[in-house]
């Protein structure tokens, strides 16, 4: 028996797994409309591109399509969603696809889609594990917070802490604050500049670069005054994030 190539058979099985979700409802309706071309029963050719089923980059579309529409979703859907979005990822996904089905999973706000958040913090490739960061600052909320203070501290990965370390500018609080002047103390300048760009956006102050007056401010201590940047860096401040 002749067996696929691995990347063949997964192809193969994402075909049939967008071909279930383009008919799960009996009609071709929804962020998913655009999948009945994938059914051989609609389409009067059958071309050899598309025997395996939709490109990595029509499903990577079609996921944000439901990105796009997942706050219209009943709680019913959304679990829905949530359950046949993680079977699809525990099909060996790629990293990109891998990508976008965290991305979507990030607004669909079920424990289903919690639990898959927390797995893909877990990944073995650093870019889906940065992505899980980016969908925890998407979902919100106390648990956000918390894992990514944890990756922030964690992970093996400067580039993942990065991203960790900006999308807690999104949650200001007490903790927050303490896990930025925690990384003011890495050897990174990289990972100590992000740091004070998070700590001026969670505590609306400003002490410019200067790393020993962030750590006085984390501490409980007085900086003294806080610097004033000149328009050229308020400027550029906008785009830094």
């Amino acid at each position: 028996m002749r067996v696929l190539p691995s990347h063949l058979r997964f192809t193969l099985h994402t075909s049939f797994f967008f071909l279930w979700l383009g008919t799960m409802s009996g009609c071709m309706t929804g962020p998913f409309s655009g999948l009945a071309k994938w059914r051989p029963d609609l389409r009067r050719e059958w071309k050899e591109d598309a025997v395996f089923g939709p490109t990595l980059h029509e499903q990577v579309e079609d996921l944000q399509k439901l990105r796009n529409t997942a706050g219209t979703l009943s709680p019913t859907e959304q679990e829905t969603w949530s359950r046949r979005l993680v079977e699809l990822a525990e099909a060996n996904a790629s990293p990109v696809l891998m990508e976008a089905l965290v991305h979507t999973l990030g607004v669909l706000p079920t424990e289903t889609a919690g639990t898959a958040l927390r797995a893909a913090l877990q990944h073995a490739e650093p870019d889906v594990r940065s992505a899980a960061c980016l969908a925890w600052a998407e979902r919100g909320g106390t648990e956000a917070a918390d894992q990514l203070a944890t990756v922030a501290g964690a992970d093996t990965n400067q580039d993942v802490r990065l991203t960790a370390l900006r999308e807690l500018s999104r949650f200001p609080g007490k903790k927050t604050v303490t896990t930025l002047g925690v990384a003011l103390d890495d050897r990174s300048p990289a990972v100590q500049w992000r740091a004070m760009q998070s700590l001026k956006v969670v505590t609306g102050l400003d002490y410019g670069d200067n790393v020993p007056a962030w750590r006085e401010f984390v501490s409980g201590g007085n900086p003294g005054a806080e610097r004033r940047p000149s328009v050229t860096e308020r400027m550029s401040d906008l785009f830094r994030f």
